[in-house]
């Protein structure tokens, strides 16, 4: 039932019973519903003079939120096959709304079409305030509103090519405790930081951040003595892969000089090694300043 069909209700419940009941129905049962508030349309009461009672009947369930059926076998024997015609007309008749409530007053044997339904029994006077408490709770109820069916948002991300350094900036890099270790470490100064590992396990993304970190704290690293400084057997370490490899050393060069490489696949060695960004290799530079620094000596 939507938030709109439940404001348009006129009355919270609808009375439906047969006339033989009415002591009890119009007696006991409706005033202890208008005591706790609720709108209640009965026939006596709601129903328009000189009308056909099967129109009326139909209009007090259209703008009733529930429907209270009085079973006694007086009703079942007249009143229940004028409303069954009702019923499979208006109401919901699967019972997903529950707009309608079963109320058993008189011992009977239940239509199939209300027998799966719950019912609150009546039959039994000295239970009569228990219930009638339950039936008010029940029909002050109103169900959640139905959730309209989630629409899937499609997110675009530019994954990396899994080798090298992850950007700073990259969604996929996650912090790990050796970040808060390598941070402390590279502000000792006159201390060198070892970092070891298997391969693709993250170590260059990991000095990458850490020479960030250093850079932000003002860190003072001094290209031209990066022989003796903390990073010197880093340093020394990919200069000795590039003097083993001509032509990594050369497309190095190419990127201190022109800002490219010669071809994609030397790019993604380089990106792969830590030592140049870039999205390819039309647009390639070192990875830090300390790079750019120290090979534009070594390598220039």
């Amino acid at each position: 039932m939507s938030p709109s069909q439940q404001r348009r209700f006129r009355y919270d419940v609808f009375i439906s019973y047969s006339h033989r009941n009415q002591e009890w129905v119009r007696g006991w049962l409706v005033p202890q519903l208008k005591d706790a508030g609720l709108r209640v349309c009965i026939d006596h009461e709601s129903f328009e003079p000189g009308a056909p009672s099967i129109t009326e009947m139909e209009r007090a369930v259209l703008q009733s939120r529930k429907t209270v059926l009085v079973l006694t076998p007086e009703y079942l024997q007249s009143a229940w096959a004028e409303f069954e015609n009702i019923l499979v007309q208006t109401i919901d008749p699967a019972a997903r709304d529950r707009r309608l409530i079963p109320v058993l007053f008189i011992p009977c044997t239940l239509p199939l079409r209300i027998g799966s339904l719950t019912y609150i029994d009546f039959t039994r006077s000295a239970e009569h305030e228990e219930n009638i408490e339950r039936l008010i709770t029940t029909l002050r109820r109103r169900l959640a509103p139905r959730r309209k069916p989630q629409v899937a948002t499609t997110i675009n991300l530019s994954f990396e090519v899994p080798t090298g350094a992850m950007s700073l900036d990259s969604p996929f890099y996650i912090e790990r405790e050796y970040d808060r270790v390598i941070q402390q470490q590279v502000m000792r100064a006159g201390s060198t930081t070892l970092v070891e590992g298997a391969r693709q396990m993250g170590k260059s993304s990991l000095l990458a951040r850490a020479l960030t970190y250093a850079r932000a704290q003002q860190s003072m690293i001094d290209a031209d003595n990066a022989e003796s400084g903390p990073f010197a057997d880093h340093l020394e370490h990919y200069r000795g892969r590039l003097i083993a490899a001509p032509e990594l050393q050369q497309a190095m060069r190419q990127v201190l000089r022109n800002g490219n490489c010669p071809t994609f696949e030397v790019f993604l060695q380089l990106r792969a090694l830590g030592l140049v960004m870039g999205s390819d290799h039309r647009a390639a530079t070192p990875k830090c300043r300390l790079y750019a620094a120290y090979f534009q000596r070594v390598l220039l």
